[in-house]
């Protein structure tokens, strides 16, 4: 059986450069059958991007830490920066990990927070969210109800250091030169 031959024009971008790259001259077909445009083209490399296509983790990397959002990379610098006691990703177990009847195990359903502010007065738990899913908002009552502790949800550097002023953790100074 003879080799069936496929003209350029139809092939996608990717397959020319690739023709390209590999040293096929595909000029003059192309040329010939008017598609000039694609004779010099170089597809751009993607940028990687994750579940929430958020850029790729080199942008969100602090200290040796890759966070989850520039927002918490964020909220961590200026936590650090005024020199406020916390704890980065607070683990805290919501239901232990067990077996079903039929034998299967369970495993444990567990809350990670991003940050806990240790104070005298009381901890706070502080998590910057830009959306609120179903999942979180299931888990911040299960972590309520089970453990009797509030998530607060910050969406803004600014609405952070405002809380932290409110919570007597920063200076009237620093909220004003914010």
């Amino acid at each position: 059986m003879g080799k069936k031959r496929i003209p350029l024009s139809s092939l996608g971008v990717a397959a020319l450069c690739q023709l390209q790259s590999e040293g096929v001259n595909v000029t003059k077909e192309l040329t010939e059958k008017g598609r000039p445009d694609l004779v010099n083209y170089t597809p751009h490399k993607e940028e990687k991007t994750n579940k929430y296509h958020v850029a790729a983790a080199e942008d969100r990397t602090y200290d040796g830490i890759t966070f989850d959002s520039k927002s918490e990379m964020s909220s961590y610098q200026l936590l650090r920066k005024y020199n406020i006691d916390f704890e980065y990703h607070p683990i805290y177990e919501l239901q232990p990990e067990f077996v079903a009847p039929d034998g299967k195990k369970i495993r444990p359903i567990s809350y990670e927070g991003d940050f806990l502010i240790k104070r005298p007065e009381g901890n706070l738990l502080v998590d910057t969210k830009g959306m609120e899913t179903d999942i979180f908002k299931m888990k911040r009552k299960m972590l309520l109800y089970k453990h009797g502790v509030v998530i607060h949800c910050m969406r803004s550097l600014k609405l952070l250091t405002l809380f932290l002023f409110e919570n007597k953790l920063l200076k009237p100074e620093t909220v004003r030169s914010y």
